[in-house]
């Protein structure tokens, strides 16, 4: 099953349903293998799917967090739940 991922942008309780913007995984795009595999890129394309489809959810930032110390990525580019959209 091909996982994708969306922002939340309204909840109907009533019909149990979410509708999303949905966001591209850099790796599955043009870019393929070039890509960042925690880069995600927001579309304007909205859906909306049941909420028994939600299955996860990530933490995405909308610039890669930089450690003012040093200049380099945060520690959370290693933690595999932790996205970044540009």
């Amino acid at each position: 099953m091909l996982s994708r991922f969306g922002r939340i942008v309204h909840i109907n309780q009533q019909r149990r349903k979410l509708h999303l913007q949905w966001f591209d995984h850099a790796p599955r795009s043009i870019l393929e293998e070039l890509a960042d595999p925690r880069e995600l890129f927001l579309w304007n394309s909205c859906g909306e799917i049941s909420a028994d489809e939600a299955y996860g959810k990530v933490q995405v930032h909308y610039k890669l967090p930089l450690d003012q110390k040093n200049g380099t990525y945060s520690e959370s580019r290693a933690d595999p739940s932790v996205f970044y959209c540009k």
